[in-house]
This record gives C-alpha cells, structure tokens and sequence, in this order.
C-alpha cells in the first residue's frame, strides 16, 4: 500500500508538471495574455503543494503510529523473550 501512495504521488505531480508544460506551450502560441497563464500556473503550483502537503501529513500521522505499533510489538517480545529465560 506504501508503494502505492508514493506512486500515485509520482504521478500526481507529473501530471501537473504536464499541464503546466501545456500552459507555457499556449503562451508560445500567443493564444491567450502571459499575465493570465501565469496567473493559472500558480494556481497550478499552488494547488500541487496544497496536495503534496496534505497527503504528506497523513503518511506522517500513518507512519508514526506504525512506528509505536511495531515499538510495542518488539517491546512485548522483548518481555516474552526475558521471561522465557528467566524459566531456565
């Protein structure tokens, strides 16, 4: 499941590198005032870094909690591992 959210990341942002690619294109082709593509390219990045913040946050918030599951774990067989020898 890790390997899946880092490559739905990868690919999130490789797709708004696209669009921005898309948008720097137009503004070659004079289609449209550079002030207004611009203005659409930080929504863009803006919007990316909103994203890549949030998600992010939540694999923290999901990895520590992971971190003091397998703590704890690795304490109780620590716990089973001195009373085992402790009966020898």
């Amino acid at each position: 499941m890790r390997t899946d959210i880092y490559i739905e990341l990868y690919l999130w942002n490789k797709n708004v590198d696209s669009l921005i690619r898309v948008l720097q294109r137009i503004e070659l082709l004079g289609i449209s005032p550079k002030q207004l593509l611009q203005m659409h390219q930080t929504r863009l990045d803006e919007l990316r870094s909103a994203f890549n913040a949030d998600l992010l946050e939540a694999l923290l918030t999901q990895e520590q909690a992971n971190e003091e599951r397998f703590e704890q774990l690795d304490a109780v067989r620590s716990e089973n591992a001195t009373d085992k020898n402790h009966l020898h």
